[in-house]
């Protein structure tokens, strides 16, 4: 899970130090792989099921632009989601070895 919280933020940090420009270019391809569904599958499919489903309700207008400050809310609010489910599923683990 540590790694995982690294690279994301390593991630989002990289996106912050790119010019408008190549963050506009990178949301575009966000985009494109969003309507081609390649950006949420995953292997367990119950989480595949919420991150389509968060896709569908939380896609912005077209013509709306995230300020890095809205982005990087939204990226702290997703993982504070994924540390929820994360929890559940641990504590429902421990529960079946007893």
């Amino acid at each position: 899970m540590r790694v995982t919280v690294e690279r994301t933020e390593g991630q989002r940090v990289k996106f912050t130090q790119m010019s408008e420009g190549e963050q506009q270019e990178l949301m575009r391809l966000a985009d494109e792989l969003n309507e081609l569904g390649i950006s949420r599958t995953h292997p367990n499919p119950y989480f595949e099921l919420f991150a389509n489903a968060m896709a569908r309700g939380r896609q912005p207008e077209p013509a709306t632009t995230l300020s890095k400050e809205e982005i990087q809310a939204q990226a702290a609010l997703a993982d504070e989601i994924l540390d929820e489910i994360l929890a559940d599923e641990r504590a429902d683990e421990g529960g079946k070895d007893s």
